[in-house]
């Protein structure tokens, strides 16, 4: 489908020049879309690149020793403002092996909860 709309600025051989693509792709809702911030489509390829790019930033913040896991000590030094008791419901809801460590997929599965949850 993006192919169709993006032959319409293509050169009577089919050939699409960097010209003509960046013509598309200034007019088009979807590249619009992927790069403005304030997009009625929250599910954009670019917000969730930059959401994924700072949650692995944010495990790779928290996972002190870096053996890949957030362990309760680590989450408790990173996260000064939250109770042990809310250390606690955290892990409890999604570590879901119950290992007492939050994996990468953990971590991630938290990020995405609702803020309400």
């Amino acid at each position: 489908m993006l192919w169709e709309q993006a032959a319409k600025y293509a050169n009577p051989k089919g050939e699409l020049t960097h010209e003509d693509f960046a013509k598309y792709a200034k007019k088009s809702k979807f590249f619009k879309d992927q790069v403005d911030e304030n997009s009625k489509d929250k599910t954009n390829y670019a917000a969730k690149r930059e959401a994924l790019a700072k949650g692995e930033l944010a495990f790779q913040l928290i996972d002190r020793n870096k053996d890949g896991f957030i362990s309760r000590d680590e989450f408790k030094k990173f996260s000064t403002k939250l109770s042990s008791k809310q250390i606690e419901a955290i892990y409890s809801k999604f570590d879901e092996d119950k290992d007492n460590l939050l994996s990468v997929e953990e971590f991630r599965r938290m990020l995405k909860a609702p803020k309400n949850d």
